[in-house]
């Protein structure tokens, strides 16, 4: 998932958890 909203390029839902 491509998601730009905490100012951090999270382009996949492995980079989010570890946000």
């Amino acid at each position: 998932t491509l998601t730009q909203e905490r100012g951090n390029c999270t382009c996949s839902s492995k980079q989010e958890a570890k946000s």
